[in-house]
């Protein structure tokens, strides 16, 4: 899907990252992404996924775009109020 109707200057938004496929292969398709995750699992799922990704991890696409790895990522965490209270 990013391939048919994405270019390398656009930036791909998924505002339910979830496991991060989609920003996984935004990485490997040397893509701009934003990525929205509010789940408790975006420490122990998608950031060692996104961390595997910038290692240079073979999976999905990496073959077709030659993928070896590299690039950076940051991360926002937003916290609530009653959040900062605790």
């Amino acid at each position: 899907v990013l391939e048919s109707t994405s270019d390398k200057s656009d930036l791909i938004l998924d505002y339910f990252n979830g496991s991060g496929t989609t920003s996984a292969t935004a990485l490997k398709m040397k893509r701009k992404f934003i990525g929205v995750e509010m789940g408790s699992y975006f420490n122990s799922k998608l950031l060692p996924r996104i961390k595997k990704v910038l290692h240079g991890d073979k999976n999905g696409v990496s073959k077709e775009n030659n993928w070896n790895g590299g690039g950076l990522v940051k991360y926002q965490v937003l916290e609530s109020y009653e959040d900062a209270l605790n």
